[in-house]
């Protein structure tokens, strides 16, 4: 905890260390889940996708518990890993190690509910266990050059200084 001479006290430290910890697993790559002991893109672009699917439905698309809990929660939305979606899965050191429940990969628009289809195709770009080689091949997807579709607001007042003049930020949201 803090206390009123702005220290912190070891328990409190604790628990934002393992939270942090438990944190960094909700967005670590499948393949590093399963062993991987190289490390590229395609894991950062990993973690970018759960990132952004988190801000499309509000909370964290994986929150497991434990690495085998991630795992469960990844493969019940992905699908279960096979040669044909994800061709190098065998080749990972614990793959096989452990058995999962067959899933099918859910629907996209199931798993992001409130997504435009633009945001829809990114996420099914990006959020796959074969996902793209390098950064470029994210930022060249359509998502990124498509004209965004327009804000259900009448009105949204912009504030040039905000020491000259506040505004509301609920009311602007009350617009219809």
């Amino acid at each position: 905890m803090v206390n009123s001479k702005s220290k912190v006290s070891a328990g409190f430290l604790d628990v934002v260390l393992s939270f942090s910890i438990m944190k960094n697993r909700w967005y670590k790559a499948p393949e590093i889940l399963f062993g991987s002991r190289t490390y590229d893109f395609r894991a950062d672009i990993w973690s970018f996708a759960c990132i952004f699917g988190e801000l499309l439905n509000g909370s964290a698309l994986f929150a497991g518990i434990n690495d085998f809990d991630q795992i469960s929660r990844i493969i019940k939305v992905l699908g279960t890993p096979n040669k044909e979606n994800w061709p190098d899965v065998e080749n990972l050191p614990d793959f096989g190690k452990i058995s999962f429940s067959h899933h099918s990969q859910q629907p996209y628009d199931l798993v992001f509910p409130n997504a435009i289809k633009s945001e829809l195709a990114f996420m099914k770009f990006v959020l796959t266990y074969n996902r793209p080689l390098n950064v470029q091949e994210v930022l060249d997807h359509r998502y990124f050059t498509e004209y965004p579709e327009a804000s259900k607001y009448k009105k949204i007042e912009i504030v040039k200084n905000t020491q000259e003049k506040r505004t509301d930020y609920q009311e602007i949201l009350n617009l219809q």
